[in-house]
C-alpha cells in the first residue's frame, strides 16, 4: 500500500495527463486518421482518463511549434517521446492506424516520455463501416487510469507492445518487352549459280568426249571392201589403239556426265 502511494504521489507530481498523438498512419488518409483519433480522444475522455491534449489540440499544437506530423515517426519510440516532450505532456497515448483490405486496425500504446517506456497497449480490429466505441476502449482506459493512479489496481509494467502487421504491397512485376527479331538477311544464289555452272560445263564436256569416243571406235572397227572381201584399212594394232582411245574417252565422257549430273543435283539442293 505505501509502495502504491509513493507511485501514485510521484505521478500526481508529474501531472499525470496524456497527449494523444497518431504515431503511425498506413493506407489511411490523413482526414480520415484524424477523425477515428478525435474520436478515441473523445471516448477516454468520457472514462475520466485525464488527457493534456486530444487529437485535434496536439495536431494543432505540433503545427504551432512547427514541428512535423506525428504519423511520420511510423511508430519509433523515440520520435514519439520527442515529440511529447515538446508538447509539455508527462504521457503520450500513441495511435497506430493502419487499412487491410476493408478492415480497420488500431494499436494504442500508452508511453511514458520521461524514459520512453511503454506500460500499456491495446489492438483493436473494426469491420468495415464501424466506428470505434467506448466499450473497445474501456479495458484500455481503466488500465490508464490505473498507471496513472486514479485507479483501484497496483501500478504494473505492461507486457511488450503486441505489433500489429502491416499490410503486404506486391509490387506487380515489370512487364518484359521482347524485341522483334530483325529480319533474316536475304540467301544468296551464288554458289547455286556456281555449281549448276559447272555441272553444265561438265555436261557439255562428256557430251563432246561421248561422240568422239563412239567416231573412233568406230572408224577403228570401219571395214572396206577389197577383192570382194570385207577388210579394216588399218592394221591390228592400229585397230586396236583406235578402239582403245575411244574406250577411254567413252569412259571420261561417262564420268564427266555423272560429275555433271551431281553438280546440278546441288545447285538445286543449295538454291
Amino acid at each position: 500500500m505505501l509502495f502504491a502511494a509513493l507511485i501514485t504521489w510521484s505521478l500526481g507530481a508529474v501531472d499525470p495527463a496524456a497527449a494523444v498523438l497518431v504515431g503511425r498512419r498506413t493506407s489511411l488518409s490523413a482526414a480520415d486518421a484524424q477523425v477515428l483519433s478525435q474520436t478515441i480522444s473523445t471516448h477516454l475522455v468520457s472514462a475520466k482518463v485525464p488527457i493534456k491534449l486530444d487529437a485535434d489540440a496536439a495536431r494543432s499544437s505540433l503545427a504551432r511549434l512547427g514541428l512535423k506530423d506525428a504519423s511520420a515517426c511510423n511508430g519509433r519510440k523515440a520520435c514519439v517521446k520527442e515529440l511529447g516532450r515538446q508538447l509539455a505532456a508527462a504521457f503520450v497515448i500513441s495511435l497506430s492506424l493502419s487499412e487491410v483490405g476493408r478492415d480497420r486496425s488500431i494499436a494504442l500504446e500508452l508511453l511514458r516520455v520521461e524514459d520512453g517506456v511503454v506500460l500499456e497497449t491495446e489492438a483493436l480490429i473494426l469491420a468495415p463501416g464501424a466506428t470505434v466505441t467506448a466499450d473497445q476502449l474501456a479495458s484500455f482506459s481503466t488500465r490508464v487510469l490505473t498507471q496513472f493512479g486514479l485507479g483501484d489496481r497496483p501500478v504494473v509494467e505492461a507486457p511488450p507492445p503486441v505489433k500489429v502487421p502491416e499490410p503486404v504491397v506486391r509490387a506487380e512485376p515489370p512487364p518484359v518487352i521482347i524485341a522483334p527479331l530483325p529480319p533474316p538477311p536475304p540467301k544468296s544464289h551464288v554458289s547455286s549459280f556456281v555449281l549448276g555452272g559447272a555441272g553444265v560445263v561438265a555436261l557439255g564436256v562428256a557430251t563432246g568426249l561421248l561422240v568422239s569416243g563412239l567416231n573412233g571406235r568406230a572408224e577403228a572397227y570401219r571395214t572396206a571392201e577389197v577383192d570382194g572381201v570385207q577388210r579394216s584399212p588399218y592394221a591390228a594394232s592400229e585397230v586396236q589403239r583406235r578402239a582403245a582411245a575411244g574406250g577411254v574417252q567413252l569412259g571420261i565422257a561417262g564420268g564427266l556426265a555423272a560429275a555433271g549430273l551431281a553438280l546440278g543435283t546441288a545447285a538445286v539442293i543449295t538454291w
